[in-house]
Order: structure tokens, then sequence, then C-alpha cells
């Protein structure tokens, strides 16, 4: 007697298990997307991340055993545990990469959203003695490998969350998520959890070298264009340089003694006063940006400036932001997720900043 049933269509494996309906979709030779929902359903909103899968699907077969199913491609192998629901990912050749936890690693919490049910959830898994764990983004605390450490996966001044997690045992994981995460791999056990998704919705990309991963993310995310070229060089930052003039002298003094810079950093206060956020230059201090920048091309430097998505004081940004509706819940934040929120902020910066020459954005 077995604990889960499935069925198979065009595109994947489904398995109904005792708690969760989960759809395992091959969406290349080395890559998996695993679906859960406690619902009769998926819902397959469009993801804020991921592309629309397009070209060709690849070759992939199901074999049924008596304890465990296989859904097998060219690359990777996954095998799924037909009384416990639990997974366990191989390469071609048979050798174990990664598995859940033995009873299952998967776990969806209901939870009440704007409007909607949700789930909090979580990914449990069983990784190797000697395997090392990188990625999760640029966190302030020197972490490289992540064997035995935890971190919490948000955005702010000097975190940026990446829910992407490699192995030196050459898989990684990436999970659809835009809410609070956290990864452990300590007392407090060994998964992944996100705060808030409408479905847990990840993906298991095989290499086995790094560049293949990274290729992976490419597929599934889009390609990201080169900087230019002047961006490999040296940018020269520092809180805070106050005027136009000392932003010139200070690349003058670079050119003098011969010290290679491409770029200086216009960091925070570049506005009025004290309105936070206002994308346009204080006159007193900066009373001819255009001068500015094109004074610093001349002298073959290029200028980067701090933008931030809040705003206080009441300035003129800040006003036009509320009559228009866009603003998040604290009065301050601009809304990333209105279309009308997005155009204003851009044509904020665009009329203010990039229309003075400014050739690059520090998001603070």
């Amino acid at each position: 007697m077995t604990d889960l049933t499935y069925s198979t269509t065009k595109t994947g494996l489904h398995l109904q298990t005792a708690t969760a309906l989960v759809r395992i979709e091959p969406w290349t030779d080395n890559i998996l997307r695993v679906t859960c929902t406690t619902r009769t359903n998926f819902l397959d909103h469009p993801s804020r991340m991921v592309l629309p899968r397009e070209g060709n699907l690849p070759a992939w077969s199901v074999v049924e055993g008596e304890d465990r199913l296989a859904l097998t491609t060219s690359a990777v192998r996954l095998e799924i545990d037909r009384h416990s629901g639990a997974f366990t990912w191989l390469d071609a050749g048979g050798e174990r990469l990664v598995s859940e936890a033995p009873r299952g690693g998967r776990m969806l919490q209901e939870i009440d959203l704007p409007g909607r049910k949700g789930y909090s959830a979580r990914l449990a898994l069983a990784f190797a003695p000697d395997e090392a764990l990188y990625g999760l983004g640029q966190h302030e605390d020197g972490i490289y490998n992540y064997r035995g450490k935890s971190e919490y996966l948000y955005q702010h001044n000097m975190k940026i969350a990446m829910p992407v997690l490699v192995s030196s045992r050459g898989y990684a994981f990436f999970f659809d998520t835009t809410a609070l995460s956290i990864f452990r791999d300590d007392g407090h056990g060994s998964y992944f959890w996100t705060e808030a998704v409408d479905e847990f919705d990840f993906f298991f990309l095989y290499g086995p070298e790094f560049d293949q991963l990274m290729a992976g993310m490419r597929r599934l995310t889009g390609e990201v264009p080169m900087f230019p070229r002047w961006a490999y060089g040296y940018i020269q930052s520092k809180e805070r340089y106050k005027t136009q003039e000392e932003l010139i002298e200070v690349v003058e003094e670079y050119r003098r003694r011969n010290i290679p810079l491409d770029g200086i950093v216009l960091d925070w206060m570049s506005w009025p006063g004290n309105l936070w956020g206002q994308k346009t230059f204080d006159t007193q201090r900066f009373p001819d940006p255009t001068g500015l920048t094109e004074t610093l091309h001349r002298l073959h430097a290029h200028l980067m400036i701090s933008v931030w998505p809040k705003f206080s004081n009441d300035g003129p940004d800040h006003r036009e932001m509320r009559q228009a509706g866009c603003l998040l819940g604290d009065g301050g934040t601009y809304n990333p997720f209105n279309p009308l929120g997005r155009e204003l902020y851009w044509r904020q910066a665009r009329d203010g900043l990039f229309a003075h020459g400014i050739d690059a954005w520090w998001c603070d």
C-alpha cells in the first residue's frame, strides 16, 4: 500500500500525497521545477523573477518501483519515496547529490495573505558531511561557506538577498520567493524557509560546474547585460562629498598624481536641505549639475549617484508620490509593485538627475 498517487502530463509528473499536491517539471535536462500546494489545483501566477518557459521540452521518463518513483532526464534523476514522499536528487550516474529529510522535506503552513490564502513554506535537506554551501546574496557577516551557519534573507541597506543556494557537489536550489526567508544549517535544523508564498515553487539545477549552474540561472531569470568597460575600473567613494567643487577637485588630484580612476560616487544628501530622497540637486552646493558631469567626463571620469526608495520631510517628489497614491503603508517608501509608482519614480529620477548626464545609479 503506497501513500501517494501520481499521474503524468506532457510537461511533468504530478504527485498527490496525504497533505499536498506536488508537480515536478523538467525545464531542461539539468533543471527541475517543483511546485507544491494544498489546493486541488496550481495557481501558476506569473513569477516576478522567473521567465516563462520557452523552447522544446527535454526528454524525460518515469520509472515505477515498489517503494520509489524515479523521474529521469539525461543529466539528473529524482527519486521519490512512495511512502514518505521524500525526494532524493542524483546525477545521471546514480550518485546522490542531496536528499530531503527522511520523512519528507516540504512543509506548507497555511497563512492569511491580503485577500487570499497562502503559505509559509519550508524545504528541509540532508547535506553530505564534506559539502560546502554558497550563495544567498550579499550580507554583512563575512560568511563564505554556510555549512553550520544561518542567514536571514531580506532587502536592506547593506544586505542583498538572493534565494539561491549553491553546493560544492555541483547543484543549486533557486527558490521563487520575494518574501522574508531564512536559511539554516545549525542546531535548529537544515532547511530553507520563506514567510509568504501563494504556492511553494523552487528549482533544482545541476551543473556539475559552477559556470553551468550560472548558465541555468540565466536561463531562468534572463541574461544580464555586461557593465560598461569603465565600471570594471576603480570607483572612488566616501561618506560623503558635499559640493560639486569637491568632487571635481578630487578627480583632478587623481589625475595630477597619475592614479587610475574611472568613476566617483556622489553619496546621500545631494538633495536640497533635509528633503530625504528628493531627486533634484541642492542648488547651493551643486549649482550646475550638467556642468559638473561635463567636467568629470572631460577628465575621463564617470559619476554615480545614490538614489533611495524612501522619502521624508514632504519634499516635492514625496508629495507627488503621495498625491498619486504610490506610497507603501509607511507613508515614505514608494510602491514598486504599482506600475504608476514605477513610472513616476523613473520620471523623477530622469528629470531631476539623469537629464544632467549622470552615468550610473547606486540604488541605496
